[in-house]
């Protein structure tokens, strides 16, 4: 007869679940190691807490951490080789280079709206002027400026940083979709930095919100943007100085051709007027000559009654140079007020008519108190150099003759 050895039996059925633990762990690690070999990395059953399972665990979450960095990395990097080439495009078109860099970087975030505003120097202040737009709703692409500091957009750009709304005030912006329009879920404000100077503001909103590397990479492209801006900006200003530039240059040779001609022109008038003046001083010495040897008094007075040229008679008569009698009227020479009053009614007279005025006995005072008795013709002229009517007079001494005339006159009557 056999004893049967109960110790041994349990010894054999500890061993029994040993080995279908094992078996069980194994399974666990196969499965584990195969989802590894796939590229899943995320394991959703309990694997336990056997070390060889805890280990291929923590090498899997690491792996999974890996896997979404690189996913993220590997995102960023397609997206700025994708935004060199649109940056690389024809600038010519500044408008369609902002509508394709705009509504690319929308589609490429997975956003839903969005929005560039560039720095626009007004008269009296500066504000943010919309440029480029995707999706945006008519009554928001209307309002198409934003004063510094106002608003979201307009501290945005006053703090020079980026912003991120996830609670977004009611009635700043709907986005439209098929399911009607609704707040954003998320917004996102990136100023536009070149050199610590802010020139705009991309503005993106989006039902999801963005994520930590999505809002790195959206910094990253805005800086490229800046640098192609203030590129464009400062081309267009390049441009704008050389057409001034043109312009100012060809005024200038448009004032040197004009200021030459009159030059010319001038150099022209000048020397027809000296070969004019020496004819004027022949014909003038001329009549001059002629004049002085008339033996009695002749004159010459401007519209205003001033002398401009008298013989040898006359000055002899006024027994002064005739220097000091041209350019002065007859009040600097006769002291009887009577006269002189005679004298400038017959001026003003021959002034207003076109025919000669004639004084038949005219009564003149030396200043040595001598009376002369003249008969003076005036004759109205009208200057060809000035286009001014002047007088030419002409007087005849009849002192003498009237003197005469008395004294027969007085002898007849004492004879009868």
């Amino acid at each position: 007869m056999l004893l049967f050895d109960w110790r041994r039996l349990k010894n054999v059925r500890f061993l029994e679940k040993k080995v279908i633990k094992y078996e069980n762990v194994f399974k666990n690690t196969e499965e584990v190691i195969k989802e590894i070999a796939k590229g899943n990395f995320e394991l959703n059953k309990d694997i336990g807490s056997d070390l060889l399972l805890g280990s291929l665990a923590e090498l899997s979450e690491k792996m999974s951490t890996y896997q979404a960095q690189e996913k993220e990395r590997k995102w960023i990097s397609e997206g700025l080789v994708y935004f060199v080439d649109i940056l690389r495009k024809d600038q010519s078109n500044k408008d369609e280079l902002y509508e394709d860099i705009l509504s690319s970087l929308v589609k490429y975030m997975k956003a839903n709206q969005g929005g560039l505003f560039l720095l626009k120097d007004m008269e009296e202040q500066p504000v943010l002027e919309m440029v480029a737009c995707y999706a945006y709703e008519r009554k928001k692409f209307l309002n198409k400026t934003v004063r510094i500091g106002e608003g979201l957009l307009g501290q945005c750009f006053l703090e020079k940083e980026t912003t991120v709304f996830t609670d977004v005030p009611p009635f700043y912006t709907n986005i439209t979709s098929g399911l009607g329009q609704a707040t954003p879920g998320c917004l996102l404000l990136v100023p536009l930095k070149f050199n610590n100077e802010v020139l705009g503001v991309i503005e993106i909103a989006s039902f999801h919100v963005f994520q930590k590397f999505e809002i790195d990479f959206v910094e990253k492209i805005a800086e490229s943007v800046a640098s192609v801006i203030f590129n464009i900006q400062n081309t267009e200003q390049s441009r704008r100085l050389l057409i001034d530039s043109e312009q100012r240059e060809q005024m200038l040779k448009e004032q040197e051709e004009e200021l030459r001609q009159n030059m010319e022109e001038l150099v022209t008038t000048q020397e027809e007027m000296k070969r004019k003046q020496k004819e004027l001083d022949q014909k003038g010495g001329m009549l001059k000559l002629i004049i002085d040897n008339i033996p009695f008094p002749v004159f010459v007075k401007d519209n205003i009654g001033r002398y401009t040229l008298v013989n040898k008679a006359e000055a002899a008569l006024f027994n002064m140079s005739e220097e000091d009698i041209v350019g002065k009227d007859d009040s600097y020479f006769v002291n009887n007020r009577e006269e002189w009053e005679v004298i400038q009614r017959s001026d003003l007279k021959t002034l207003d008519s076109d025919f000669p005025v004639e004084l038949p006995q005219q009564s003149f005072t030396t200043s040595v108190g001598v009376t002369h008795i003249f008969k003076t013709t005036k004759i109205p002229f009208v200057n060809s150099l000035t286009g001014d009517k002047n007088i030419l007079g002409v007087s005849v001494d009849l002192t003498a003759v009237i003197n005469l005339e008395n004294k027969l006159r007085d002898k007849s009557h004492v004879i009868k």
